[in-house]
This record gives C-alpha cells, structure tokens and sequence, in this order.
C-alpha cells in the first residue's frame, strides 16, 4: 500500500490505482485517491479531499475542509471547524466534527452525524439515518425512508418523501414530514409538527409531541385516520386556514379530543368538511365546526365549546356534546329512522333548512332545547313520515311557534312541543297530535286523527272520516261540509257530523265552525246561523269587532280593518288546505274564530298583529304595536306605523316604511329568508323609505353569502368599496338614494340589492349578516 506524505507546504497528491495512504502535513493541501480504499488525512489547513473509485476514509483534521468521498462506501469525518462533507453512490459515514457543518449523503444509505455546532444535513435518496448532535440543526432526510433525530437546539427536520421518522430531542424544534408513513416524535422542548400539502395522515402515522406545549399543524392535508389522545402531548392542533376538507374518500376517523385547542385563526375549528366514506369526528374542548360529508358518519362535539354539527347525508349519528351546540341539516338532506341527534349537555339547537324529515324523533333525554325549522325546510316525504318533538324545549322560525309545516303524501304521524303549531297532514291518512300550546291541526282529504292535546287548538280534519280530539283548553273545530244535508248526533262524550265529506267524530271540543256559521255545543240543537258580513264589487273596508265573523270581500281590491278590535290581531291572507283561508285574533286573551274571502289588505289594531299577505301585491298596515308583516310573493306594500316593527317582504319589489321616527327607542327591522327575496335593478328590488341607521337593522343572516363554499356563509361589510370575492356586503349611492348590494358569486356584480331612500353612510352595525 503506497504512502504519500505532503512536504508542509500546500500540496497537490494524488494516489495511485490501488489502495493508497495519504498525509497532507501542510496547509491547504488538494488531495485524491484515485482508484483502491484509500486512507486520506488533510491534517492542518484547509484542504480539498477527494476519495474517488474504492470505500475511502477521509479525514479533514483542523481547518475549513471540502471531502467528496466519490463512488464506493465512503467514511468522512469533517475534524474541527466548519466543514463540507459530500457522499456520493454507496453507503457513506459521514460525521461534522466541531462547528457548524454542512453534510450531503447523496444515494445510498448514509449515515450523517453533524457534530457540535449549527449543522446542515441532507441524506438524499436512500434510507438514511440522520443526527444532528448539538446546535441549531437543519436535517432533510429526502427520498425514502429517512430517519432524522435532531438532537440538542432548536432543529428543523424534514422528512419529505419515503415512510420517515422523525425524533426532535432536546429544543424547540419543527418536525416537517410528507407524503408516507411517518413517525413523529417532538421530545422535549414547545415543538412543531407539521404534515406538508397533499399528505394524508393515516392510521399508520404516529403524531407525539412529547415534553414542552407542541402543535400539530396541518397544511391542506387529508386526513384518513388522526387521533389525537391526552397522552400524545400535542397541545395545539393548527388546521390550516386554507384547507377545507380534511376527509378522504374512504371512512376517516378524526379525533381531537385530547388536544388543548384547535385552531383555525383563533381557538376555533371553523370548518371541516369530511369526504365521502363513513366517517367519525370527536372534537377538542373548544369550539368546532364540522361537515360530515355523505357517508354514514358519528360526529361528536366534544366535552367543550359551541359547536356546530352538519348533516351533509347518510344516516349520521351526531352528539353536541357539552356547550350550547348547533346540529344542522344539510340542503336537500333527509332524516330518516337511521339518524340519530343528540344535544348533550348545554342548550342545544337541530336546524333543518331546505332540508327533509321522513323520521325524526325528539325524546326529552336527547338533550335538544331548541327545534329550529327554516322556511326553505321541507317537513315529510311522499312517503308515511313521523315527526315527534315533545322533547324539545321549543320549536321555532323566528320565535317559539312552529307557523307551518305541511306533511306531504303518505300516512304520516305528527307529535308537537310545547308552544303553538300549525300543521298539515297532507294527502294521506294522518296522525297529528298538538302537544302543550295553541295548536292548528288541519287534515286531507282522507281519515285522519287530529288530537290538539293541552291549549286552546283549531282542529280542520277536511273531508274524509276523521277523528278530533281537542283536549285540555278551549278547543275549535272547523267543518268543512259541501252540502247542506248535514246530520249531527251527540252524547255526553261525543258529537258525531254526518255528511257527504264523510262521518267526524269530535272528543272534547268546546265550538264548532260550519264554514259561514259558528255553532257551540249548546247551539247544535237549534243550528242557528253566526254573524256574516259581505263587501261588495268594488273596493270595500270591512271593520272587525269581537266575535266571530265571516268576511268576503266581492269583486275590487278589499281591506279588512281591525281597528275596532280591542286584542291581537292574527290574519293570513294565503288560502289554506279548503281553497279558502282562517282568520284569527285576540281579544282579551280569547281566541275568536274568523273566516274570510275575497280579501286583499290588511290594517291592523292597535296591540301587536301578525299579517300576512297571499302572492298577489297586498298592503298591510300594522298600526300602533310590535307588529309582524309578511307580503309573501307580489309586489306588497307594508307600513309598520308604530312600534318596533318586524317587515318581510318575501319575494317581489316590495315597499317597506318601519313608520316610527328615529330616536323613539322602537327600531324596525327588515328581514330576509332568501337571496330571491330581492332582486337587482330599480324595477325588481325592494325600496325602504325610512330606513334610520344606528337604530333600524336589515337582516339577511338566514342565507348563504357565499355560493363557492360549502355550508352556510356570514357576509363580509365592505363599505362602499368595490366587490372583490364572493360574500360581500357593501353599498352605493345613486340618484340620491342609497343602494344596498351583495355579491354572492364572486363575479364582482351584485346578486341582491335594496334601494334605501335617501343619501347615508352604513355600516355594519346596520344588518344582521
């Protein structure tokens, strides 16, 4: 084996074809070993080893030193100071020394150990083990599976691609992996753990923090299987704002339970969308916001937060968990006997909106307080449908009264709550029990069993063989008899009604309406006619006063005024299931029982009435009161007057005035359903006249403001800048007058506007969004 030994000064050596030994001895040598395992020692200086062909040894020594170890299974070991260490093909050792050093593997399976100092190491394709040793250390473990154990510091480990482990040690480290099955273990010290975009976190992924506060942090990656448990030591799981689904087509599993937070911002889960698959979700003690997506998926809230909890499909089992959480039906969702809702501790809401109920079922220990019903929400199916909410503390659209819900085909069953409801059983034969409140229970054409429970109900069966129970309260039943043939019959128990509708029987039912005429038990033996009142051609106002009446108003545009009425006013234009419509208000806390016909305006008492237009352009005027309008489809005009009024124009260009002056302590509000509910334009959006910022409001938090996400959006007030993304809010001035415009899309074009009279600076504190 041939020797070379440098003579002290800078040398250039270069060894033989075979094995050779060399000694540099100076300062700055530039040594190569050419073929053969060669031994190469640069000694002092900074010197420039290069192995070349054969499994060499390469020792750097003192001083700034470059080794290139070559082909073959190379050895280096950088010595003091800041060195260079490059492996080449083959299995190389390559070990830093003093200082901060830079080592590359290259392929090969190395091994590379940076020593004392600031280290840089890079294994490259191969599986590699990687040690940073002490210091600040940057370790990219590269293609395969890499091992990477920073050591003492605060280190940066990258795992990328290959199944990777990652150990951070001692320090305050950032532990980055990608696509693979990955270990991650943070050790001691408030580390990072982070998966890169486009990984997907499976059951085969190990994700432990360790000692110190850690965070996992997830960047637009898929998660088919996380679960974070107490013992894991994760603190913080830091969901990307970007990211807004973190499912997989398969059946995921995602539990947070055991970290401290979730954050997306804040300490907040905004929204997570879970893929296809059936899927389960626990969440942290904050608050989370989660989309099952369309398998069949468990979602739970938590022990902890408000959260929010969305049906998107599948026969889904969901549980609010502790806190005051939202359960929400996904559009165009239905509710079957498969699903299962669970409030939990904390008062909890079920929203349905556009969405459908075949079964649903409230029990008292399900722990759900509030039922929520949108307008857009379709209760039953063509099918025999069943809709218990006796568990539930309150069913509501807008206040504690379930307004209406029409059962579509099929033998349906209906079980209300406490409050008020107002249902129709649709074409089949039908069961529908009111429940506490004052219920309208109204039937079909075919036997149905009507039972109003406690309250005071009106019970309609329609034509068919039908059965009325009005229970507990002061109870109404209407008949609607086609002929005048009519036979009733009663006992002690009972009143039975014969006609060609069908044979009804009634069971504690206090009065009685035979379309135009009021009857009351102690009537039915006379069968003496109620009080009638009839318009004429042309436009007519009819007065209300207490008592039940019959009002038709004839030919011509008629008002119905209730003025007169010392009580409540209730009054809906639309026609009901019997091509006709009921009317009812208070007086004195009694219900009275109206009908009316050919109606088309509306002015209310001087207390606070509920008036609702039909489809074609109405005018109602409230009056004195906290009074609710509703102009439904047309083009409606509707003045609050006084009061702390409540608009809704529904669909239309409709005109709205609140009524009372700015300043009085009784502020309007303007309230939208729909994004149809205004259009865009002069001719086709609606007009306030008397909108007073800083006290009246304008609501449109009931729709989505934003169509190119999933879920349902908040609005984003922007002023009087220009749109820039889908879900703002803003406004305009034209014309001396004051344009309100949102844009749903995105296309920087307004999708809703509402033309406000007058010039006046908004700002958010103006809308509910």
């Amino acid at each position: 084996m041939p020797t070379f030994t440098g003579d002290g000064d800078t040398d250039f050596i270069a060894g033989t074809a075979g094995a050779d030994t060399i000694y540099g001895n100076g300062a700055g040598d530039n040594l190569r070993g050419r073929g053969g395992n060669d031994f190469i020692d640069g000694g002092t200086g900074d010197d420039d080893l290069i192995g070349n062909g054969g499994d060499d040894t390469l020792i750097g020594g003192l001083g700034y030193d470059l080794l290139r170890g070559g082909p073959g299974d190379d050895s280096m070991d950088g010595g003091a100071d800041a060195d260079v260490l490059i492996g080449d093909d083959g299995n190389d050792i390559l070990i830093g020394g003093g200082d901060g050093d830079e080592l590359r593997g290259n392929n090969g399976q190395d091994v590379l150990i940076g020593g004392l100092g600031d280290d840089i190491l890079t294994g490259g394709g191969g599986h590699d083990s990687l040690d940073g040793g002490a210091g600040d250390d940057t370790l990219t473990g590269g293609d395969g599976g890499d091992t990477l154990e920073g050591g003492d510091g605060a280190d940066l480990l990258q795992g990328e691609e290959g199944d990777d482990s990652l150990v951070g040690g001692g320090g305050n480290d950032t532990l980055t992996v990608e696509n693979g099955d990955n270990t991650i273990l943070g050790g001691d010290g408030n580390d990072l753990l982070e998966t890169s975009a486009w990984e997907t976190i499976t059951a085969d992924d190990v994700l432990e923090g360790g000692a110190g506060n850690d965070t996992l942090r997830i960047n637009r990656s898929d998660a088919e299987h996380l679960v974070i448990a107490e013992d894991d030591g994760i603190e913080v799981v830091d969901i990307d704002n970007g990211l807004t689904d973190i499912g997989t087509d398969g059946g995921d599993m995602l539990d947070l339970s055991g970290a401290g937070s979730v954050i997306n911002g804040d300490d907040t889960l905004a929204f997570v969308g879970m893929a296809g698959g059936d899927d389960t979700f626990v969440g942290h003690s904050g608050s989370d916001s989660v989309a099952g997506g369309t398998g069949n998926d468990s979602l739970h809230g938590g022990d902890g937060g408000d959260d929010t909890l969305t049906d998107e499909g599948g026969d889904d089992t969901i549980d609010g968990g502790a806190g005051d959480d939202l359960i929400e039906i996904g559009v165009y969702n239905v509710i079957t006997a498969a699903d299962r809702f669970i409030g939990g501790a904390g008062s909890d809401t079920l929203r349905v909106d556009l969405g459908e109920i075949e079964y649903l079922v409230i029990a008292a220990h399900d722990g759900i307080e509030v039922v929520d019903l949108e307008d857009g929400a379709r209760v039953g199916t063509d099918g025999g449908d069943m809709l218990d909410l006796s568990g539930a503390g309150s069913v509501v659209d807008g206040d504690d009264t379930l307004p209406f819900i029409g059962m579509a085909g099929g033998d349906d069953t209906f079980v209300g709550h406490a409050g008020s409801d107002n249902v129709n059983g649709g074409s089949g034969n039908d069961r529908l029990v009111g429940g506490d409140g004052d219920d309208t229970l109204g039937g079909s054409d075919q036997n149905d069993t009507l039972d109003g429970a406690a309250g005071d109900d009106l019970l309609v069966g329609g034509s068919g063989d039908d059965l009325h129970v009005g229970g507990a309260g002061q109870d109404r039943a209407e008949i609607d008899a086609d002929s005048n043939q009519i036979s009733v019959t009663y006992s002690e128990d009972e009143v039975t009604v014969v006609s060609s509708d069908g044979t009804d029987v009634f069971v504690s039912v206090e009065s009685f309406a035979f379309r135009d005429a009021l009857l009351t038990l102690g009537d039915l033996e006379a069968l003496t006619r109620g009080p009638l009142e009839e318009g004429t051609s042309g436009n007519d106002t009819l007065f209300d006063a207490p008592g039940a009446q019959h009002f038709d108003g004839g030919a011509g545009r008629d008002t119905l005024d209730f003025s007169a009425v010392d009580g409540r006013a209730f009054a809906d234009i639309e026609t009901d299931q019997r091509g006709a419509a009921f009317l009812r208000f208070y007086d004195y806390g009694q219900p009275q029982g109206d009908t009316y016909a050919n109606l088309e305006n509306l002015n209310g008492s001087a207390f606070s009435d509920d008036l609702r237009g039909d489809d074609r352009g109405n005018y109602l005027f409230g009056g004195e009161g906290w009074d609710r309008l509703y102009g439904r489809a047309g083009d409606d005009r509707l003045i609050g007057e006084g009061g702390g009024d409540k608009l809704y124009g529904n669909s239309g260009a409709d005109t709205m005035t609140g009524g009372d002056r700015p300043g009085f302590g009784r502020p309007d509000r303007y309230i939208y359903f729909r994004e149809s509910d205004s259009g865009v334009g002069s001719d086709n959006r609606d007009v306030i006249t008397d909108f007073a910022t800083d006290e009246d409001r304008i609501e449109i938090s009931r729709f989505d403001a934003d169509t190119t996400q999933h879920g349902k959006q908040a609005f984003d007030f922007i002023g009087d800048a220009a749109f820039s993304s889908a879900g703002q809010l803003g406004y305009r001035h034209e014309s001396g007058n004051t344009i309100v415009q949102a844009d749903f899309d995105g296309d920087g074009a307004a999708d809703f506007e509402i033309e406000l009279t007058g010039i006046m600076d908004l700002t958010a504190d103006d809308f509910l969004i």
